[in-house]
Parts: C-alpha cells; sequence; structure tokens
C-alpha cells in the first residue's frame, strides 16, 4: 500500500501538467524540469531513507515490550485487551516500516537502470522530450547544419581554385572583402540551419538553447572585437602581414605564400619549408618586400660553408628545425636553424678569398718589392696548381704588405672557385710551405718576433735576438 502511494502523482502536479500543454512555451518549461526529475526523485528517496535509518529499531523494541507487558500476571482484563491492540499496532507499524525501508533501498538502484536505458524510456513515453531529442540527435550527421557547412566550403574551395580573381597573391581588395563575407555568410547559415533543424522537429527546448548560445557568442565576441578587426585587416591583405612579402617567424625568413584562416608560409630553400599557421599566429608579426636578389637562405644543401664558431664543412640537410654540417672525415655537427642563422655562416660555394701572411729579414731589403715577390708568386701557384685546375683559380697574387716590427710581410691573395672549398685547409698550408720552400732555395731569412726589455730605472736596453 504505501508502495502505490508512493507512486501516485500529485494533484497539483497533474494540475501543473494540464496548464503547461496549452503552449509551446509551456511545453518547454515542462520538458526543461523532466530533464532534472530523476536526480530531484533520487535525490527525495535518499533524504527519506536518511530519516528512515535512525527509528527503525523503534517500532521492534516498542512491540517487544509490549508483548511482554501483555503475558504479565497480574494484568486486568481491560489492560491486558489494550495492550494486545497496541502490540497489534505496532506490528503493523514494523511491517509497514520494513517494507518501506526496502522499498527506498530497491527504488535508486531501478532509477538508475531505468536512466540507462533510454530506448525503453521513449517507449513509454514517446510524445516526451526523449523522442523529440533522440530524432534530433540520430539524424544529427545528416542535419543540414554539416551539409551546408560542408558544401559551403566545397564551393569556396573550387572558386579558390579555378576563379582567375582568386589567384595567391593576386587577389584584389574586393576579392578578399568578398572572401571575408563569405565566411561569415557560412557561419550564418550552419547555425541557421541547425536552428532550422530544431524548429521543424518541435523541440523548443534546443532551440532557446540555440538562441541563448548563438546570443551568449555574441555577447563574448564584443570583448573581443579588436582582435576580430585586426584579423580581419589581415584577411582584406591590409594588414601588417601581406602576400607575397617576406616575414621572420621563428627566427627563419618565410615567403608569406597565402593569407586565410590558416595561413600558408614557405621558404623554397629548406627541405619541408612550408609552414600552416592560425591566423592569431600571424598577429603581431611584420612583412616587408623582399629584394630581387635577397636570397630566402644563406646556404644551399651541398654548400661548403663556415661559421662563426669556426666550424668548417658541407650542408648535408638544412629544415626549418635543424641543420646538419658533415666535417672533414665524416664527423656531423646538428645546430637549431635559428643558431645556425646566428652564426653567420659564410658560404663558400660560389666563390672565396684564401689569405696568407708571409715574412723575411729586413737584410733583403734592396729586392724585397722586386726579386722577392715574383720567386714568390711562382712558387705559390706551382703548389696551387698542383692541388686544383688553372680554371679554378681567378686571381692569385702576392704583394708586398708592410715593413713589420721584425720582418718585411707579404700578402698572398688567392681568389679561387667553389669547387675548391672542400681543400680550403689544404691550400692554406699549401702557401706557407711554398714560401718557406722559395726561402730555403734562394737563401732568404726567415725572422722571428723581435723582444725589447725596458729597464724601469732608465738603464740601459736590452734587446733580445733580432735580426
Amino acid at each position: 500500500m504505501v508502495f502505490e502511494e508512493w507512486n501516485y502523482p500529485r494533484p497539483g502536479k497533474a494540475r501543473a501538467l494540464k496548464k503547461n500543454s496549452r503552449g509551446c512555451s509551456n511545453r518547454s518549461a515542462e520538458e526543461l524540469k523532466a530533464l532534472t526529475e530523476e536526480a530531484r526523485k533520487e535525490q527525495e528517496i535518499r533524504g527519506e531513507l536518511e530519516g528512515v535509518e535512525p527509528v527503525r529499531g523503534v517500532p521492534p523494541r516498542a512491540l517487544e515490550a509490549t508483548e511482554n507487558l501483555t503475558g504479565s500476571p497480574g494484568i486486568p482484563e481491560a489492560v491486558a485487551a489494550e495492550l494486545a491492540r497496541a502490540a497489534e499496532a505496532w506490528r503493523a507499524r514494523v511491517t509497514a516500516l520494513e517494507s518501506r525501508w526496502h522499498v527506498l533501498r530497491f527504488q535508486p538502484s531501478k532509477s538508475e537502470r531505468d536512466s540507462r536505458n533510454h530506448s525503453s524510456r521513449r517507449r513509454a513515453a514517446p510524445s516526451g522530450i526523449s523522442s523529440r531529442r533522440a530524432g534530433a540527435i540520430c539524424c544529427s550527421p545528416c542535419s543540414p547544419s554539416p551539409a551546408v557547412f560542408a558544401a559551403l566550403k566545397f564551393l569556396h574551395r573550387y572558386i579558390d581554385r579555378f576563379s582567375p580573381w582568386h589567384k595567391p597573391g593576386k587577389k584584389s581588395f574586393y576579392v578578399r572583402l568578398a572572401d571575408v563575407c563569405y565566411y561569415l555568410l557560412t557561419f550564418v547559415l550552419s547555425f541557421g540551419a541547425a536552428l532550422l533543424v530544431f524548429y521543424v522537429a518541435g523541440d523548443w527546448t534546443l532551440l532557446t538553447l540555440g538562441v541563448v548560445a548563438l546570443l551568449a557568442v555574441a555577447l563574448a565576441a564584443k570583448d573581443r572585437i579588436p582582435r576580430f578587426y585586426e584579423q580581419a585587416r589581415l584577411l582584406l591583405n591590409v594588414g601588417e602581414v601581406r602576400e607575397g612579402e617576406r616575414v621572420h617567424y621563428g627566427g627563419i625568413p618565410w615567403r608569406v605564400q597565402s593569407l586565410g584562416f590558416l595561413t600558408r608560409l614557405q621558404n623554397p630553400l629548406l627541405d619541408g619549408g612550408e609552414l600552416l599557421l592560425p591566423l592569431r599566429e600571424i598577429q603581431g608579426l611584420i612583412s616587408r618586400d623582399s629584394g630581387a636578389s635577397e636570397p630566402w637562405f644563406p646556404c644551399e644543401v651541398g654548400s661548403w660553408i663556415r661559421l662563426g664558431d669556426g666550424t668548417k664543412g658541407k650542408v648535408v640537410n638544412q629544415t626549418p628545425e635543424i641543420v646538419q654540417i658533415v666535417a672533414l672525415g665524416g664527423a656531423r655537427t646538428s645546430y637549431p636553424t635559428a643558431d645556425f642563422l646566428a652564426l653567420a655562416p659564410q658560404d663558400f660555394s660560389s666563390g672565396f678569398r684564401l689569405r696568407s701572411t708571409f715574412g723575411i729579414g729586413y737584410r733583403h731589403q734592396a729586392i724585397a718589392t722586386t726579386e722577392v715577390a715574383e720567386r714568390l708568386w711562382k712558387a705559390v701557384a706551382e703548389a696551387i696548381y698542383h692541388l686544383v685546375d688553372r680554371e679554378d683559380v681567378c686571381s692569385l697574387k702576392v704583394e708586398f704588405s708592410e715593413a713589420g716590427a721584425s720582418s718585411l710581410d707579404y700578402e698572398i691573395i688567392a681568389d679561387l672557385k667553389g669547387a675548391c672549398a672542400p681543400i680550403y685547409e689544404p691550400l692554406r698550408r699549401a702557401i706557407q710551405r711554398a714560401c718557406v720552400d722559395a726561402c730555403n732555395e734562394h737563401g732568404w731569412e726567415i725572422p722571428f718576433q723581435q723582444m725589447t726589455v725596458h729597464f724601469e730605472n732608465g738603464g740601459p736596453e736590452e734587446r733580445g735576438p733580432s735580426t
């Protein structure tokens, strides 16, 4: 009996259901209320169970005490009859309380099982919120919202690919303005298609929530208007970054290939030299026109280079993240690309100049600017031509440089083609070796640095070895 009374709806609730059936707004309110009905019911059951638990042992103890008094000797018949009726009443209360306690213990688990079985609930109440929402959710993959969005995106890609006004780097301001309006129209139509599904299905709850969500997005966007304005300027190609220009990102120069919600950056001299960046990453950068002969990277794969830290070798790999150099002997050195550029690499592959200094003693001063320079040139030329072809030597000069503190110095300058870069060090050593051989052949003295010591007391000076 108690279980049946617990499941009967209250009269006030029935009147509310009848009243809410008068209009769409009342039905939406009732549906929103139904969304939390199970949770509220379980909360009420738990609260009642917490109230029953402490008093569960009272009726059994009262029944036991009453029965003990009834069987006591010397009790008047009238009192015994009243005690018997009281015992019967307590026995009924014990039975009712135990039944109620078992019902409350069973009810939450039953509610949980019912909440997992959506299909049975939809069959039990085909006109409720679950049936209509289930229909909208089940048909969502085929609903007009994603279909409209996909169709509009496909149409824009088709136009962008085949339209003569949508070539990368050649879009006019009006074409870009039309693209921005198209993006906005795509968003509005896609969201509007979702609202249309809810309206046609008669799901006023989801329709109301959709409108509220749209208003919330509009209010949230109010604080982001300056940011949206800057992004719109970038999309219109009138901002700080423009298509076809040069921009630095991550310490590397890039060409802005295309501007959009996904901006494409490109560096033609890097392996994998293409980046797709969201528009927010482009904000804050500044682009400029690239010079006609301005390089996009200081070297190429296969180039022989020398870095500011003294490393020499051949570039075997260069990507937006790393540059690898192989030195003579096979040792590989890897640099982060930004650090590699910071070391100011010097590329020998297009040609280079090799300088070397050599000095002779002052005792040969009479022939220092004539005979010595000519014979040194012949010795150096013979040594260089022994290592490289004559066609690879652009020029070779041996000139008197200066009269140093202890020697007459000569500057040896060799301009060589890039093919000679792998033997840069052997060439440098060959030049010095040729100069020493020439001195040995002609009897020229090679001086060493003069050292002079001055005494602080003004005494005589002691001179070191001199020429």
